[in-house]
């Protein structure tokens, strides 16, 4: 049996005179038999013990090897010890003892997204996700704003989160061609931040669609309108935020961990890829038992 899953540590030792990785853990042999080729049998039929885990660990850690190889050809003889941690389905980190050093490579990557789940909502009308509205909260920090909410932005300008967008309304003698300009861009940037707050559109999206800093402005002078501290952590629609390297973004948005978008596609994205590593691999067309 392969010691695999969320949160596991394996450490392994491979030979560079013969190319073979090895492990004291006696309940990690069976990866170690696949990785070297020395299973009794063909990539069509492994054992079914084997996940989807070893297929990606075996992965990595040649990938690793294969940098080494690139990087420090002179060193490539003797052991070299390894390790490997699973942080979460979509992040890898392998690591390199060397003389008591310890150097740590992370791999990103796998997340398994629907089609529609990588079109952006900015590109179309997507459902605002929150339908009610809860007054601020001083205690928490925390508001909701919900479809139906009315706000007075501009002077005679009245903005309105409808079922998909956000719409200005002024009144007849307020305003005039360029102060509708205005108001037109805040109707977008208010859109946004409903679906960044929705945890339906990444910050990184939006800031790579509009200019950061007027985007800043709006959102510092809307939130403040509302009573929101946004010198602190923040909750907007249970969204907990937080104005970090001069941009507002998810407080549980981690960048270390390698989340990309919004954060509750990125979670189910990786939801389906952690289903596929726990299931046998069943066939691996890479798969080459050794002479």
């Amino acid at each position: 049996m392969s010691i695999n899953g969320i949160g596991s540590y394996t450490q392994y030792t491979y030979n560079f005179e013969t190319g073979k990785l090895s492990s004291e853990d006696e309940s990690d042999q069976l990866f170690v038999k696949y990785f070297n080729g020395e299973l009794d049998t063909d990539g069509d039929h492994l054992p079914k013990e084997l996940t989807g885990f070893d297929y990606r660990k075996r992965g990595e850690i040649c990938g690793n090897i294969e940098d080494y190889y690139r990087m420090f050809p002179d060193k490539c003889n003797g052991d070299l010890e390894l390790g490997v941690e699973i942080v979460h389905a979509g992040l890898w980190k392998i690591s390199r003892i060397e003389d008591d050093e310890v150097s740590v490579c992370s791999s990103y990557g796998g997340e398994i997204y629907l089609p529609e789940e990588l079109q952006s909502p900015l590109n179309g009308f997507v459902d605002f996700a929150t339908q009610e509205s809860e007054e601020y909260n001083a205690q928490t920090n925390s508001i909701k704003i919900g479809v139906g909410s009315s706000f007075e932005l501009l002077k005679g300008y009245t903005f309105t989160i409808e079922k998909n967008k956000v719409t200005f309304q002024r009144d007849k003698k307020a305003g005039d061609m360029q102060t509708d300009l205005k108001a037109g861009a805040m109707c977008q940037y208010l859109e946004a931040f409903m679906y960044f707050a929705d945890q339906k559109c990444g910050s990184r999206t939006i800031y790579s669609l509009y200019n950061g800093n007027e985007y800043n402005q709006f959102l510092q002078k809307f939130l403040h309108k509302l009573g929101v501290d946004t010198s602190k952590e923040f909750i907007v629609n249970e969204t907990r935020c937080v104005f970090r390297d001069n941009q507002f973004v998810d407080a549980d948005y981690d960048y270390e961990n390698g989340m990309t978008g919004a954060r509750g596609v990125y979670e189910k994205a990786i939801e389906r890829y952690e289903k596929v590593l726990y299931a046998p691999i069943e066939k691996d067309p890479y798969y080459q038992k050794s002479m």
